[in-house]
């Protein structure tokens, strides 16, 4: 018994590595990196505006930049080319795919990740989570409220497994301009297929 448990708390801290760092890797995307050396313009869509690669397609915003996945360690990210301001902070909305192998069901998966980062992200409050359809695949829709650094930050994700593999699409913007690209954040999620 005791062999086993090291191996569950490992993917339990793995998981809960990635949730809270798409959560706030945002933030931290436009202040550890210089924009221009992670921003490759749109590169990488094919003429229907669609993203291939990495075992998905995804429509991003219309104008959004492709950013260098590879830097930031993430299977694709779209990144806006408007700066949102707060106090005296720039953010720009982006959203980003990422994909890790799992033992764990659609179920599972999701239940033990939002459950570890509610204990774990002091600041973060859930605002949704759901079950979903999207292009005929089961998944959940999860988000929540958070605060990076004195700023407000708001994010939604798609999360769906599939061949022993968890997808986690993730649209961030702060809170205060969420109303702003909520509906192209939403239209992106609905896009992914794989």
């Amino acid at each position: 018994m005791s062999e086993q448990k090291p191996v569950f708390h490992n993917q339990l801290s793995k998981n809960f590595i990635i949730l809270v760092g798409l959560i706030i890797g945002g933030w931290f995307l436009y202040y550890s990196f210089a924009p221009s050396a992670h921003i490759v313009q749109l590169a990488g869509l094919k003429e229907d505006g669609i993203f291939e690669g990495n075992g998905f397609r995804i429509r991003p915003p219309l104008g959004w930049a492709i950013g260098n996945a590879e830097a930031l360690r993430v299977a694709a990210i779209f990144i806006n080319p408007v700066e949102d301001r707060s106090k005296e902070k720039i953010f720009r909305s982006n959203i980003s795919v990422v994909s890790e192998p799992v033992e764990q069901g659609l179920d599972e998966y999701v239940r033990t990740n939002k459950e570890i980062l509610e204990r774990s992200a002091k600041s973060y409050r859930s605002t949704e989570y759901q079950k979903t359809t999207v292009n005929g695949r089961a998944g959940y829709t999860i988000g929540g409220v958070f605060s990076q650094d004195g700023e407000q930050l708001r994010n939604r994700q798609l999360i769906v497994v599939a061949g022993g593999i968890a997808y986690i699409v993730t649209g961030t913007a702060l809170d205060a301009a969420w109303s702003k690209y909520v509906k192209q954040i939403n239209a992106t999620l609905a896009s992914f297929d794989l």
